[in-house]
């Protein structure tokens, strides 16, 4: 699963916006030739970068080559856009950017476009404006808006996990031919939810509706991991190395989603959710208008969860963005970081000699889980630099 990072990201987006206006392997063959061709009124062929969380980024067209990067977030309603790309909206009515009145001197509501490669434009209307930074700071990549129900009830939106790639598809065009699982997709409010059936213990599985999250990183929350007995239980750090706040994270024995069982899954006790760290595991069609959400298995739908610590150096990672120096979040005692002499706070300075913010925090949290290597990391713990030797 997640870790603490990816618990704090699912809460990030509500918490964010709570301030704002918003109404806030042959299976795997099979899948791999299920993709409707461009007769089934493709749209849009849009790769993605995947977050370490499994939170899918776009970098979008805003208008006059103005990129910006989108997560795409089931979970959210309508379209958010950072204050910092307030430039990036237009009047209503109007098909660019500019800053306008209407003819009686009223403001005009603002509306986005976003503009596909190779043509197509999706128009998110009205937008919320909000300050992202903190979700920026929370998971360590650029989030300059937010993709939500705008973009799922407009198009057929096809998440291909594995090839990490995005298609949209007119609805009245679209028509599947796969052999993946169907669940009744319902909407409240333009955010959608499936059922899945939960298994824990000797007695009798637990029915429950899930609201899918794919701008969550978590795997399953549930309140049923409160009275779970499958280990492990642990309570880890809640947020940033700066927070002192802790959480409760379980384990569900089996969980029943898309027709496929998945077993040991973390969880947080708390609203019935399904997050990125589940979804990754399938190409994940959301039908809106047709009430359907068809799950086809991928590769991974046998990886072991992650729990937010990277398996083999046992430690997480945070950022304040994109480029900068990466922070100790979480060690695990026993484990490699703990060995190896790093505590929560560090922030790491360089590793084997390259500066840390050439690197990234993604790309670190790559190299940190190559069990077998070795590195020299130099960390900053106060006012003092000491390099420490990690193997992972």
């Amino acid at each position: 699963m997640k870790g603490p990072l990816r618990r704090r990201w699912r809460a990030l987006v509500p918490a964010v916006l709570a301030a704002m206006p918003v109404v806030p392997p042959a299976l795997c063959a099979q899948a791999a030739g299920n993709v409707p061709g461009p007769p089934n009124g493709l749209v849009a062929t849009l790769p993605f970068e995947e977050h370490q969380f499994s939170l899918v980024f776009l970098r979008l067209d805003t208008g006059g080559g103005n990129l910006a990067w989108f997560l795409v977030d089931t979970g959210t309603r309508g379209c958010v856009v950072d204050v910092r790309q307030e430039n990036a909206l237009h009047p209503a009515g109007d098909p660019a950017p500019h800053s306008g009145q209407r003819a009686d001197g009223a403001a005009r509501e603002k509306q986005l476009s976003v503009f596909f490669p190779g043509g197509g434009a999706l128009l998110c209307r009205p937008v919320t404006m909000g300050d992202l930074a903190p979700a920026t700071d929370i998971v360590g990549h650029p989030v300059e808006g937010v993709l939500g129900s705008a973009l799922f009830e407009r198009y057929v939106v096809r998440i291909d996990y594995a090839a990490r790639v995005v298609r949209l598809y007119e609805p009245a065009q679209f028509a599947y031919g796969g052999n993946g699982h169907a669940a009744r997709l319902t909407l409240d409010g333009g955010i959608p939810a499936i059922e899945a059936e939960i298994r824990d213990g000797p007695g009798r599985p637990v029915r429950r509706r899930f609201v899918v999250q794919t701008g969550s990183g978590d795997a399953v929350n549930d309140s049923a991991v409160l009275v779970s007995t499958t280990l492990p239980r642990y309570r880890a750090a809640a947020g940033t190395p700066h927070s002192r706040d802790s959480i409760l994270i379980g384990t569900l024995d089996t969980v029943r989603v898309g027709g496929v069982v998945l077993t040991r899954l973390p969880s947080v006790a708390g609203p019935s959710t399904i997050g990125g760290a589940v979804l990754r595991r399938f190409t994940c069609i959301f039908d809106y208008r047709g009430h359907k959400l068809i799950l086809e298995p991928n590769r991974h739908v046998g990886d072991t969860f992650s729990r937010g610590l990277r398996q083999s150096s046992g430690m997480s990672l945070y950022a304040s963005s994109h480029r900068a120096q990466p922070t100790v979040n979480e060690v695990t005692p026993g484990m490699p970081a703990a060995r190896a002499g790093l505590e929560r706070g560090d922030v790491i300075v360089a590793v084997d000699g390259v500066p840390a913010s050439h690197l990234g925090v993604e790309r670190l949290a790559e190299m940190f889980d190559r069990s077998g290597e070795r590195y020299r990391v130099a960390v900053q713990r106060g006012p003092a630099v000491i390099t420490l030797d990690l193997v992972p």
